[in-house]
């Protein structure tokens, strides 16, 4: 009867670890999600906690078989952390050459999944040494509470992601009434600032909270409304109330696209002049769908709205209510 040697079996397990590992960081790289919905995209980036916190055991198991007992436990898990850091760290990096973009945060996220996990599993290790089970008797407890508030603390994005979801899916043609805070979900600033107010009392007509949108002095100040929408086609405009305590007109530049790269020529662009006091803008969805100049803008996948001036000389106040479809 033929018995395998130790070594060989040794051998074998550090292969198959290895692969694991490489296995686990191919699929990081090729996999790709067609959305671009803010609960897939904060999904994903969740997802590097869980996927570096396994690799991060894979290479504890591979320290444990091949240097066994001549390095404690505590040495081996600082050795597995920083290599799952370091992996982690040249995953983003080769990034930056590619077709997708390098992230900090995602980095963040390989630390504290490769932290929370390690420190879980040291809670349970049967490999310690005699010394080291008093420490982690001591610690057992703390290190498991610890470890699963880390985890369920950086998935909070994603649970807030699926609240801001539910909400749009739910108020639809209504996009941003500007009364739940889940719709800043959605809202990215860039020279602005944003404050949901009680509507000026110049507005008497108005009895809901509004956006009030501060636009600095800059090239293109302004909000981005991100997607992706549900399905426009149907609808006759896209509406918004506007409400301005200037002296004078400004124009307010809007951009709809139905992609995130799509060039000034392939583009919903339009500016309408915002008057003192309160403004109904409507723009007419065939004006919308009819603006590249060489297709239809794709109605059924618009993935952003831009609201924006251009240059303004000194600080700018608008309030916004009401962006939705008829």
């Amino acid at each position: 009867m033929n018995i395998t040697p130790v070594w060989i079996k040794r051998l074998l397990g550090i292969a198959a670890l290895m692969a694991a590992v490489i296995s686990l960081m191919m699929f990081l790289h090729k996999l790709r999600f067609g959305s671009q919905s803010l609960l897939w995209g904060r999904a994903w980036n969740f997802g590097h906690a869980p996927l570096f916190g396994v690799i991060a055991i894979i290479i504890l198991w591979l320290l444990h078989l091949s240097v066994g007992q001549r390095l404690s436990a505590l040495p081996k898990y600082a050795i597995a952390w920083f290599g799952t850091v370091g992996l982690g760290a040249i995953s983003e990096y080769l990034q930056i050459s590619s077709a997708r973009n390098a992230d900090l945060s995602d980095w963040v996220y390989d630390i504290v999944g490769a932290t929370a996990f390690l420190a879980f599993y040291f809670s349970i290790d049967p490999r310690v040494s005699d010394e080291e089970k008093r420490l982690q008797g001591l610690v057992k407890v703390p290190v498991r509470i610890a470890a699963v508030l880390i985890i369920i603390g950086v998935g909070i994005p994603v649970i807030t992601g699926a609240a801001a979801s539910w909400y749009r899916r739910t108020s639809f043609p209504k996009m941003y009434t500007f009364e739940s805070h889940l719709e800043k979900e959605f809202i990215e600033s860039s020279r602005a600032v944003l404050e949901y107010v009680d509507p000026p009392d110049e507005w008497s007509s108005h009895n809901s909270q509004v956006a009030e949108v501060t636009f600095f002095p800059a090239k293109y100040p302004g909000l981005e409304l991100k997607g992706p929408y549900l399905d426009w086609r149907g609808y006759k405009a896209l509406t918004l109330d506007v409400f301005s305590r200037a002296e004078s007109s400004v124009t307010l530049y809007l951009m709809i696209k139905d992609c995130i790269r799509a060039s000034y020529h392939d583009r919903y662009n339009g500016e309408v002049k915002i008057h003192p006091g309160h403004n109904e803008v409507r723009i007419p969805m065939a004006e919308i769908e009819n603006s590249p100049t060489k297709r239809l803008l794709d109605l059924s996948s618009i993935q952003v709205i831009h609201l924006f001036l251009i240059e303004p000389q000194q600080p700018m106040v608008l309030y916004f209510d009401d962006l939705l479809l008829e």
